[in-house]
């Protein structure tokens, strides 16, 4: 009897871990995420992170997730959805309100995929497929791969590896430039 009721504890934390397909990799400072209630709580190493939780990293604060295999690192001060983790196949989709977030987006299986990862804004959506991307809502910067900046008229541009562009609201996507490597802040 103590046997099963232990592997039936192991089973049911097995069951848990499997079915939260978000994972905090490094935290450093005060993270917050919103409760069920509408308050906001310490980030802790076994805090649930999934879809619909929201996120904001303090003043001097990092953090970084593994979404589905998909890096996320957060930078200081931004605030932000998790609004689908993928747990169900499908595309894994973030809405950053503040801040920026850089992904590490591992290469799909196929290419007809479609779209499999994105990150929204008030302003403009980054889409890809596989790449490593900057993105603060308005501001993107593509160290490998492409993406695809879209915006708030409809207007899409792909930017591709060493290339950055930027998405201001109803006025257009200004063009796509060429940028140094060693500098890929989107400030």
């Amino acid at each position: 009897m103590k046997n099963a009721i232990v592997i039936s504890a192991l089973l049911l934390a097995a069951a848990a871990l499997s079915a939260n397909s978000v994972g905090i990799l490094e935290m450093e400072g005060r993270v917050y995420h919103a409760a069920e209630n509408g308050s906001w709580q310490l980030l802790t190493a076994d805090s649930s992170v999934e879809s619909g939780t929201r996120i904001f990293a303090s003043q001097g604060a990092s953090l970084s997730l593994d979404i589905n295999g998909d890096q996320v690192d957060v930078r200081s001060l931004s605030d932000f959805d998790i609004v689908d983790d993928g747990t169900d196949g499908g595309s894994t989709s973030l809405y950053v309100r503040s801040g920026g977030l850089r992904s590490r987006v591992k290469k799909a299986d196929t290419e007809d995929m479609g779209i499999r990862y994105e990150i929204q804004s008030p302003v403009a959506t980054a889409s890809v497929r596989g790449t490593v991307f900057t993105f603060n809502g308005s501001n993107l910067v593509v160290e490998e791969g492409d993406v695809e900046l879209k915006n708030l008229l409809g207007q899409t541009h792909s930017v591709r590896a060493n290339q950055r562009s930027r998405a201001y609201g109803t006025e257009g996507i200004r063009s796509v430039e060429v940028y140094l490597r060693q500098n890929t802040s989107v400030e």
